[in-house]
């Protein structure tokens, strides 16, 4: 539904959340960086009407301020080069150019740490006419097949791809004064609330997918992906859609990821089962810890750096290993494969700083494009160094935005349009 044509009372309601989530960016970044967004006084009176029957989303980490730019020009470009295609489609470019919703998430999220707008709007509308198309809810199918038709044959969703990509709007949003994004946003927020949280023992799950992973034979509950977690998003969740247990499933996924590990080398599979508040590996998956699993460090570190126990992987990977992850047997510990890309040596890294505050490896901190996964989880660990500074090796942030022009505020711009007639 178009802004314009939108009754009263939605539009009142758009305003007072896309104010919430204004003010809450603005909280999650430190009192330096609320001037960014100029929240007006109409704003703020419309948040506090908004949030007065609902629970309050909660602030908890100190980050580099929005306004910042965390990717140089030279990185971001090589990254579009190698990956986005001219329609928006972010090209898993090693698995015979297919697309998915998880790759359209780091596409936009990576843009908004770039300032790139136009390339950002490129990938949304890509992602939107493309992969949301499954009718009864807004989430995204996980794949596009670009030598197909249809170029969706499964209209299943992947979960981390429908988080990834609502964190991204809801950032955009922000960032550029944009509504549209936050009302986008809004929709898929509360689909993941309602289709894709579950509960098991009493805590919430977040489940991989809408359907397919509950009842899978040989496990006593319903089968996980703890690198499903972002945790970066779950606060911003809480604030445009508070009846959903943002703040438990994060905590949980924490406790299920400690509890997790296992193995000679004490790492956390790529999928577990959760049954009565036990973690084991699942049954019918692969036993190993490997690239599902390698973003697990990075997503904590991104979330929180110095939030979140990285000292298994840390041991792992760098001291009693060579500074890089592996695909790994769990059941035999042998080495399947190395992972020794950049990509994935800057999350071993990650794992030393957290734990050790050992610096990044300068070679890390200059960015070159490899395959499309190594190369996103790289940047996305830049920006993770970057926004802390923790243990960096550079000298100064990358670059500020141009500061930006008095922006009309958001509750002024919904309310201006052409009156509606009900």
């Amino acid at each position: 539904m178009a802004l314009r044509s939108a009754p009263c009372g939605l539009r009142n309601k758009i305003a007072a959340a896309f104010a919430i989530v204004v003010m809450a960016l603005a909280a999650l970044t430190g009192p330096a960086a609320a001037d960014w967004f100029r929240v007006s006084s109409e704003d703020v009176a419309a948040a506090r009407l908004h949030e007065a029957g609902q629970r309050a989303g909660t602030a908890r980490r100190t980050v580099a301020g929005p306004d910042a730019v965390l990717l140089t020009p030279q990185e971001w470009a090589s990254y579009k080069a190698a990956f986005v295609a001219g329609d928006g489609r972010v090209v898993d470019v090693e698995n015979g150019g297919i697309s998915h919703s998880e790759g359209q998430g780091y596409g936009l999220i990576l843009a908004v740490h770039a300032d790139d707008r136009e390339t950002f709007d490129r990938i949304w509308r890509f992602t939107r006419r493309e992969l949301q198309v499954r009718g009864d809810d807004a989430l995204l199918a996980w794949r596009y097949l670009p030598d197909q038709s249809p170029h969706v044959t499964d209209r299943n969703n992947a979960t981390d791809g429908d988080v990834l990509v609502a964190y991204a709007l809801l950032r955009g949003a922000a960032r550029w004064q944009a509504p549209e994004y936050a009302v986008a946003a809004d929709r898929i927020v509360r689909d993941i609330g309602r289709k894709l949280i579950a509960w098991e023992g009493g805590e919430p799950i977040l489940k991989p997918a809408a359907y397919g992973f509950d009842s899978i034979p040989g496990n006593r509950g319903p089968v996980v992906n703890l690198s499903y977690y972002f945790y970066a998003a779950f606060d911003l969740f809480a604030v445009v859609q508070p009846d959903y247990p943002w703040a438990a499933l994060a905590r949980h996924g924490k406790t299920l990821t400690a509890e997790a590990r296992t193995g000679r080398r004490n790492l956390v599979p790529n999928w577990v089962s959760v049954s009565r508040g036990s973690v084991r590996m699942a049954e019918g998956f692969a036993r190993r810890a490997s690239y599902d699993a390698v973003r697990i460090p990075l997503y904590m570190a991104y979330a929180d750096i110095s939030g979140f126990d990285l000292s298994a992987q840390d041991v792992a990977w760098n001291r009693y290993g060579p500074g890089a992850p592996s695909d790994r047997d769990l059941m035999s510990d042998a080495a399947i494969a190395p992972m020794a890309d950049p990509g994935y040596r800057m999350i071993a890294a990650l794992s030393a700083c957290a734990s050790r505050g050992v610096p990044i490896p300068p070679a890390l901190m200059h960015y070159r494009s490899t395959t499309y996964f190594a190369s996103s989880l790289h940047l996305l660990g830049l920006v993770a160094v970057r926004r802390t500074d923790a243990c960096s090796s550079e000298s100064a942030p990358v670059a500020r935005a141009a500061p930006l022009p008095r922006v009309t505020p958001v509750s002024v711009l919904i309310g201006s349009r052409a009156p509606v007639r009900r």
